[in-house]
């Protein structure tokens, strides 16, 4: 019923259209039928008249034409109607409406309004997001370039040194703003570093020259003067003195070395005691055969007691090693795990690299696709630009030519007038008759005109669109190949800076075992 409504509707549109249409067309011809009369009369010219039909011939052609493309409009948007009518059939089908039930839709326009406003705020806080983010890694990438300045207090190797020249060379054009300050805290950094320098070498050979004055004093005395504080004090005093600047792990490492070296001294003194003891009870044993029982009970009880003491102190002195070793273990383990971290954060930013790669090469194959295309579309439009161009020439010729052919006929109309009025008729249908082929031809020309310069405008735009697109994705080329090499850069400093920490703090160890090594065999001799 409702279809049929709306078909009554529309029919009734168009019966009032047709209404007007007849009633638009009864007015024209009662004033033609009165010019007519008036042409009879002798009041109305025939130049007005020529004028008038020309006028009215134009104004028909136009509407006629507005009329066609009203209809074929029209014909355009009942067919997306009847698809659009289709698909909310098919759409109710399966979403199990019926098709009395009503939909409202006043709501959607106003939610779409709001999603788009939501779309929109989304978009802009990511855009402050990828700044924030941007402005945090220029943020950490100018403090790890102060690190960088600050570690030139540290008295590095060579390798260093030519790693921080080269990282100075590279960065310095974004070092400048804050090269004054970093140059007064690497100074002021450098002169406490110095002080501390001298107050540890000075406190070095103070410390020195007591622990001489006390081992003189007990070659003279009896007692003996032991202290582990005293002696950690100058271990890591001497492996910075030795290595050239100092750090926790050396300390450790040397003290895990020192008791290695003091458990090795006392397992083999251990070992010689206990061969001494059984040499003494095999000679004891031969001797008991020759003196008496008091004699070889007092004999053996001394060599007992002596060798009890003596493992009692090895056992304790053990026991006071283990847990050392223990808690040098424990520290190494977290030195070890932080080691663990910074390989990881190295992973991390490897996959950073290679995902920054896989990216620059899809921008990369897609700005060539889009190239291509842009070359072959640039051609193609080019031709239709050439083809177009001698197009509207060739219409331009065709226009002068009907120009002149107008003014022949013209010259023909003036002689027209002058001659006998029955020739004058014929000759003037015929006329109308071409004037009219004429106009008919000439509308179809500016049409045709129209249309190439539409054609022409919109070919030129998408060529404009295209070139946008072309420099928007070399700039992103650009600037992404600038990103990669910044990480790039990044990850070669902070590779070599953990293989050059590495390699210290293994010379650290070697030096350590070196210096525990002499002073055991100093001990021995």
């Amino acid at each position: 019923m409702e279809e049929a409504q709306q078909e009554i509707e529309s029919l009734q549109k168009r019966v009032i259209e047709a209404e007007e249409d007849a009633r638009r067309k009864a007015e024209e011809t009662a004033e033609m039928i009165i010019q007519l009369r008036e042409y009879e009369a002798g009041t109305y010219g025939l130049e007005e008249a020529v004028k008038q039909i020309k006028d009215l011939k134009r104004m028909k052609e136009l509407r006629e034409l507005r009329i066609e493309e009203l209809i074929q409009a029209e014909n355009e948007l009942g067919d997306e109607a009847n698809q659009i009518e289709l698909e909310n059939l098919e759409l109710r089908k399966q979403l199990g409406i019926s098709k009395d039930t009503v939909v409202k839709v006043d709501g959607i326009v106003s939610r779409q309004k709001q999603e788009h406003k939501e779309l929109n705020l989304l978009k802009k806080q990511l855009e402050t997001q990828e700044n924030m983010i941007v402005d945090f890694k220029i943020e950490r990438h100018n403090l790890l370039k102060k690190i960088n300045l600050l570690m030139k207090q540290k008295p590095s190797p060579t390798a260093f040194e030519e790693h921080q020249q080269h990282q100075e060379e590279i960065n310095d054009k974004a070092i400048k703003p804050y090269q004054t300050v970093a140059d007064e805290e690497a100074h002021i950094l450098e002169n406490k570093l110095k002080d501390v320098i001298e107050e540890n070498e000075a406190l070095r050979k103070g410390m020195h020259e007591i622990l001489d004055s006390i081992k003189e004093t007990e070659s003279n005395s009896v007692m003996r003067i032991e202290s582990s504080c005293l002696e950690r004090l100058l271990e890591a005093l001497d492996s910075r003195h030795v290595n050239g600047w100092y750090h926790p792990a050396m300390r450790l490492q040397a003290q895990v070395f020192a008791l290695q070296g003091m458990n090795t001294i006392l397992r083999e003194e251990l070992k010689l005691a206990r061969l001494q003891e059984q040499q003494q009870q095999l000679g004891l044993g031969n001797q008991c055969r020759t003196h008496t029982s008091g004699s070889i009970n007092i004999d053996q009880s001394g060599p007992h007691t002596s060798s009890g003491q003596m493992d009692s102190y090895i056992e304790n002195h053990m026991e006071e090693s283990q847990q050392l070793t223990d808690s040098l273990k424990q520290e190494l383990k977290i030195l070890t795990e932080k080691l663990a971290e910074e390989q990881e954060n190295n992973q991390i930013i490897t996959s950073e690299m290679n995902a920054i790669k896989c990216k620059l090469l899809e921008i990369k194959d897609q700005t060539i696709i889009i190239d291509e295309e842009y070359e072959a579309e640039k051609e193609s439009w080019h031709k239709v630009r050439e083809a177009m161009g001698a197009e509207i020439e060739q219409l331009k010729i065709d226009l002068q030519d009907k120009q002149i052919i107008l003014q022949e006929h013209e010259t023909n109309w003036v002689k027209l007038l002058e001659s006998d009025p029955d020739e004058m008729k014929t000759h003037l249908t015929h006329m109308n008759t071409k004037l009219v082929n004429i106009l008919n031809e000439k509308c179809q020309l500016t049409r045709k005109v129209n249309i190439l310069l539409e054609t022409k405008s919109f070919a030129q735009t998408k060529i404009d669109t295209l070139e946008d697109q072309v420099t928007k994705l070399k700039a992103d080329i650009v600037r992404m190949g600038a990103h990669h090499e910044k990480v790039k850069v990044e990850f070669r400093r902070v590779h070599r800076i953990f293989f050059f920490f590495r390699r210290t703090f293994f010379k650290g160890q070697y030096m350590n075992i070196i210096g525990t090594y002499r002073r055991s065999k100093h001990e021995e001799a």
